[in-house]
């Protein structure tokens, strides 16, 4: 979710993931509620892993997901976080987060503007699926690493040190379950984007659109911006597009509905690079995110 995993575009999360995602506090916002947070526990990754799934679920747009929507569907996320301690968790954050649902039709309503979508609840009470163990190899890893299913469904690893740097290959694979098995799947880690407008610390007016500027995209690579409250459970938005762009635009009717819910809100900017596979009709997104937090306030 918000250091960082969609509908148009395929608008996730950490977030990667990671987002990680959405915590109950100003820690982790979508895995999260941030894509890229560090969950502080399954409860917490369950919510950041879901909300990043929400962002990659299959649309029927054409955005050039896995499948349609309201199939099956997963997100598997490797995230490096930096910046804003209240939207990364920590000042620096480096998180595996993955959740598999078997419908993109959540219990709370998302609501598309264009790139972009927002929930007032996001996946409050989602319960994830198993896929039995996700090993995870390359990146920074010295040996593989094998990651169980959690409490909610959720799969989470914390390592202490950055899972990648960019230009590094990360692998992850199932050993099967109610998801079936998949993998190997590899993907190549992105460099970082740099946000270049709005600054953090920044007051934005909801009353019209906010164009969000960034520097480093890469070709091929996804741009996301994800938000959800400093302080509180629930809302969230997130919006993707194509990293070469160079820009993209928050609509002001997002904004006006974040701003109801609170002026404070947690923002995280990330550059992901998305492989997707079929795992027995789920639609599974491996996604490697570089990820950075900071925030806003709404007026």
């Amino acid at each position: 979710m918000a250091c960082g995993s969609t509908t148009p575009s395929n608008p996730a999360t950490p977030d990667a993931a990671a987002e990680a995602s959405l915590d109950s506090g100003p820690a982790d916002a979508g895995a999260d509620a941030f894509d890229a947070r560090t969950p502080d526990s399954a409860a917490d990754a369950s919510m950041n892993a879901a909300a990043d799934a929400q962002a990659d679920a299959p649309t029927d747009s054409g955005d050039g997901g896995a499948s349609e929507a309201g199939k099956p569907f997963g997100t598997v996320a490797f995230t490096n976080c930096q910046g804003d301690a209240t939207a990364c968790g920590t000042a620096g954050a480096y998180s595996f987060a993955a959740f598999f649902l078997p419908s993109s039709t959540p219990g709370c309503p998302f609501t598309t503007y264009g790139a972009c979508q927002y929930s007032p609840c996001g996946y409050l009470g989602a319960t994830g699926v198993s896929t039995g163990t996700i090993t995870l190899s390359g990146g920074t890893l010295a040996a593989p690493v094998q990651v169980p299913v959690g409490t909610g469904g959720a799969y989470a690893y914390a390592p202490t040190s950055a899972l990648f740097m960019a230009g590094q290959t990360l692998t992850a694979s199932a050993s099967g379950d109610v998801v079936p098995a998949w993998g190997p799947v590899s993907v190549v880690a992105p460099s970082a984007a740099t946000l270049v407008s709005p600054a953090s610390g920044a007051t934005i007016p909801s009353t019209q659109d906010l164009t969000v500027t960034w520097s480093g995209g890469q070709s091929g690579a996804r741009v996301r911006v994800t938000g959800a409250p400093s302080v509180g459970f629930g809302a969230y938005f997130e919006c993707d597009w194509d990293a070469s762009l160079g820009q993209g635009v928050i609509p002001q009717a997002l904004l006006t509905a974040l701003a109801g819910q609170s002026p404070n809100v947690s923002v995280g900017q990330s550059q992901l690079a998305i492989t997707t596979v079929d795992a027995g009709g789920y639609a599974v997104s491996v996604e490697a995110v570089q990820s950075t937090g900071f925030a806003w306030t709404l007026q």
